[in-house]
């Protein structure tokens, strides 16, 4: 990476999990002593101005991760914290602007870059910077493009050459046109047409002898022709092609025992739920993407933390088994949901 170092500058109440997320993808491809995040969690006693000058003024590049509530978080007092000039976030990125270094707005869960009338005037340049959409459905696509981004900006390079983030959706190799793929079989039908063509034109001797069994030919009116009874049966099943049907309710149990409830809507490959407990009240919700089996889910908690679901689909459809990550709560837990009847 060259020294090359990246600062993630969140609110947890408003992007932890996919601020969590990304730091993992980036410190999979990087080493991790260049990636900067956490910067509230500043020990007591620090001068907290000084501690995010020092550590804005290292970083090459600040990823401003901007979720749909990041322009009207509020503190304890009602107050927008954005108006408040000692607000973290606020001064990490006034810090990056003044230095002119490399900010990047990240727009997660369908956030809008915010208006310049909705930010103090130190923060004015984050409207003028071009924003970079990271999507829950295209998680994997987005994230690769931004990494991109990153190398192509600031000369940087991950640890292995020509490491991919897994399962990330890349552009198609260069087809080999139709000649390259088939010249074989076309020198093979021209040989078999010219060595055909020069046999010597000789008549069967016992096509006239009255001795020698003749070939069948069908009768359409004497024999019935063995036919599958309908056309679609030369039709590969349409329902195999589709996607597994994930609408509906999932119940699953927690790690304390407690049941609770998923209500999945689904719209091609794009899926939203609603997390209900036993008692029917909403503890969490999201939106994700089916790939062939695998599903993965944005995780919104309504207790304030934030994360993601990584499941796969079993073969019967019944089952959704895999893994929870809570960034914010340094956690991870194995989900199984089963779907209700």
């Amino acid at each position: 990476m060259a020294g090359k170092k990246i600062f993630i500058s969140y609110r947890r109440q408003d992007a932890g999990g996919e601020a969590g997320r990304l730091s993992d993808v980036l410190q999979n491809l990087f080493p991790q002593d260049r990636i900067f995040m956490d910067v509230d969690t500043i020990q007591p006693g620090a001068d907290f101005v000084e501690v995010i000058n020092n550590a804005v003024s290292s970083c090459d590049v600040m990823l401003v991760m901007i979720g749909p509530h990041w322009v009207n978080i509020k503190d304890a007092s009602g107050k927008r914290r954005l108006e408040n000039p000692d607000d973290f976030v606020r001064l990490e990125i006034s810090a990056a602007l003044r230095r002119s270094i490399l900010v990047i707005p990240v727009l997660v869960n369908g956030a809008d870059m915010p208006n310049a009338d909705q930010l103090p005037d130190e923060l004015d340049a984050l409207c003028r910077r071009h924003a970079h959409e990271l999507s829950s459905s295209r998680w994997k696509y987005d994230s690769e493009q931004l990494i991109q981004h990153l190398e192509k900006s600031l000369g940087i390079k991950r640890k292995v050459k020509d490491e991919k983030i897994p399962g990330s959706i890349y552009p198609p190799p260069q087809q080999k046109s139709w000649w390259a793929k088939n010249y074989i079989w076309v020198i093979g039908v021209v040989t078999l047409i010219i060595i055909l063509l020069s046999l010597p034109d000789t008549e069967d001797p016992y096509i006239d002898d009255p001795d020698y069994p003749q070939q069948y030919v069908f009768d359409p009116e004497e024999d019935e022709l063995d036919t599958p009874s309908s056309r679609e049966e030369f039709i590969d099943n349409p329902a195999e092609t589709q996607l597994p049907n994930l609408r509906g309710r999932w119940s699953g149990v927690n790690t304390l025992g407690i049941i609770y409830y998923f209500d999945i809507t689904q719209n091609g490959n794009q899926l939203n739920y609603t997390e209900y407990s036993f008692s029917g009240e909403v503890t969490a919700n999201g939106t994700g993407i089916l790939e062939d089996r695998d599903i993965e889910l944005s995780y919104n908690s309504a207790f304030d933390f934030y994360g993601n679901l990584e499941l796969t689909l079993s073969n019967d459809g019944l089952n959704m088994n895999g893994t929870i990550y809570l960034p914010d709560a340094g956690t991870s837990s194995p989900v199984t949901l089963t779907k209700s009847h």
